[in-house]
């Protein structure tokens, strides 16, 4: 296991912005797997374009293909790093990651899995406030939504060590949740500034 939490939950549940601003606060690096998975796409000598444009372009079989080797350069990169160069590292995970048992056990390789939990109506009104995600029916957005929640939320929950709740909470407090778990579960972290 390595120096890192990893962030799990529904799109738009708040897993990058958490991990972004958990790692800028504790001195610790973040890395969002959407855009590590762009990454590897890129590296075949396609263009580089947004992980809703490569699931909608190529298919949920392909993104998942990409998103696995993102999430074993990640992993292997972590167990290479120099001991004494370790600091907090936090991943936010794509909403397909905990989905697969071989992801989820790469997850828990390199620290506890922290469900973001974040009210259904909040996600929703996200979701359809913009851009659809590529993976929902645009023919009956909320029949799609509606399916994935209910399939999705015990999935999480039950891949999850620990869940932090966000409904009628501050930022802060959601941070200290998080950063709680991480040093229970030994990982090293400053507190945030």
């Amino acid at each position: 296991m390595s120096d890192a939490v990893v962030l799990i939950g529904f799109k738009s549940s708040g897993k990058s912005t958490y991990g972004a601003m958990l790692a800028k606060s504790a001195g610790g690096r973040f890395a969002d797997l959407d855009r590590l998975l762009e990454q590897v796409h890129a590296s075949d000598g396609a263009t580089m374009c947004p992980a809703h444009q490569i699931f909608r372009d190529f298919g949920s079989a392909y993104f998942a293909r990409l998103e696995e080797r993102a999430l074993v350069e990640y992993v292997r990169m972590a167990a290479n790093e120099a001991p004494g160069a370790k600091r907090l590292a936090v991943l936010a995970t794509t909403g397909a990651t905990p989905l697969s048992a071989v992801n989820l056990a790469l997850l828990r390789r390199l620290g506890p899995v922290v469900l973001i939990d974040t009210p259904r109506e909040v996600i929703r009104q996200r979701w359809f406030s913009g851009r659809l995600p590529a993976f929902v029916d645009p023919g009956d957005p909320q029949a799609s939504f509606d399916r994935l929640y209910a399939e999705r939320a015990p999935l999480y929950s039950a891949a999850a060590d620990e869940v932090v709740a966000t409904a009628n909470r501050r930022d802060e407090e959601v941070l200290a949740d998080i950063l709680a778990i991480a040093r229970r579960a030994g990982v090293k972290a400053q507190a945030p500034e």
